[in-house]
């Protein structure tokens, strides 16, 4: 009856999930220093600075509806990788919790 719903209320969650953490890791980078792997941690500030602004990219394509599979692609692959350098903890619980919802959009398609 209303299954056309669900892909859009799906798409515009993950679109203000993304664009509220790529604005926040760029308004309040320090809040994020404790996610970003030891091992590049003298490049921190870009690091964070630049998932910000991808973040807020792919949060606003998806709010637009511009290339959905291929922007969940993309940040499925980033969230793999933030998932497995972040390890077992809370934060990675949360992400792929997120990371199912896009690969549903994904799948779900345009």
């Amino acid at each position: 009856m209303n299954e056309k719903y669900g892909p859009l209320i799906l798409r515009l969650g993950l679109a203000f999930v993304f664009i509220w953490f790529g604005i926040n890791q760029l308004i309040s980078p320090e809040g994020f220093f404790g996610y970003v792997p030891n091992f590049l941690s003298n490049q921190i500030n870009l690091i964070i600075l630049l998932n910000g602004i991808f973040d807020t990219i792919i949060g606003l394509a998806l709010l637009i509806g511009f290339k959905v599979r291929i922007i969940t692609l993309i940040k499925s692959v980033q969230l793999t990788a933030i998932i497995i350098t972040l390890g077992y903890n809370d934060v990675a619980i949360r992400d792929i919790g997120i990371l199912f919802a896009g690969i549903s959009l994904f799948f779900l398609g345009p």
